[in-house]
């Protein structure tokens, strides 16, 4: 039995929390990110198609919320 890794991605998000944004770098391209709230309301939505991105986060409010890294990893944040 093996496991294939071949299609495990790793994402990286700091500072969390953070009050201005956050960092978000990843070992593959960043093809998509969301920021979620805790609600389920959709706050921020970029398209990088970058390895590292940073995204700003001094228009949303403080909270706890879920970004969504190319549709498939969820990483928790707070602001």
């Amino acid at each position: 039995f093996s496991i294939d890794e071949s299609h495990e991605t790793f994402v990286k998000l700091w500072p969390n929390p953070s009050s201005n944004g956050w960092n978000i770098s990843s070992d593959k391209t960043l093809t998509e990110i969301k920021v979620i709230s805790i609600n389920g309301q959709e706050v921020y939505l970029s398209k990088p198609n970058l390895a590292e991105f940073y995204v700003e986060n001094s228009q949303i409010p403080e909270g706890v919320y879920i970004i969504v890294v190319n549709e498939n990893i969820y990483l928790r944040a707070v602001k």
